[in-house]
């Protein structure tokens, strides 16, 4: 797997990593930390740039994500389910727990959710969500997911390796970082606009 990740990013840089990830996002078993992990190097060995190779990363996944989100609209997916193994129905299950409890947040909170990430736009196609929305949060989400991961990859330079061990062990960690920073610069945004709007 690793092998076949460097091959790809390595000869063919940034659509590589936009081709890697869309298979990371139609289910497919390629880790998301592997592929930025390369990247983030290649980036610190001055091969790619890092942003660049963020979006195309973000890209990737969007892609992936709407041709999952569109089969399960059209109710496409009992092969899916069929032969996806037991980790993608769980997956599937806990994508469907968020998105009736939070809403179209699910598909933004998903993206830092080891398991779910990847089936998340199943239940988002299966309950209609507006295409718009979903596809502006996976964006987002995924943007900052695999800007983390490219970045640290980055700082740790000849070292990556390490990144996916570390982030696959404090994943919910890094997610509930990300999700208290995002709700405290929400707020104050909202309490600055009242006083604005006042």
């Amino acid at each position: 797997m690793l092998e076949f990740i460097k091959y790809l990013a390595g000869s063919y840089g940034y659509f590589g990593i936009l081709f890697l990830m869309f298979l990371e996002s139609t289910i497919l078993i390629v880790p998301s930390e592997l592929i930025m992990g390369i990247a983030g190097y290649l980036a610190y060995r001055g091969i790619l740039n890092l942003y660049v190779a963020t979006f195309s990363a973000a890209l990737g996944n969007i892609l992936g994500s709407t041709v999952l989100y569109f089969l399960s609209k059209f109710g496409r997916t009992k092969l899916l389910l069929k032969y996806g193994g037991q980790k993608t129905k769980i997956g599937i299950k806990k994508g469907e727990f968020l998105f009736k409890r939070y809403g179209n947040w699910a598909i933004f909170i998903a993206q830092f959710i080891p398991g779910v990430r990847a089936v998340i736009s199943i239940p988002a196609g299966t309950l209609n969500m507006a295409y718009f929305p979903f596809i502006l949060a996976t964006f987002i989400g995924a943007f900052i997911w695999c800007g983390i991961l490219g970045f640290s990859a980055y700082l740790l330079g000849q070292n990556w390796v390490l990144v996916r061990h570390y982030v696959k062990e404090y994943e919910v960690l890094i997610f509930g970082v990300l999700l208290i920073t995002i709700l405290i610069l929400s707020f104050r945004i909202f309490k600055r606009e009242s006083k604005i709007n006042k």
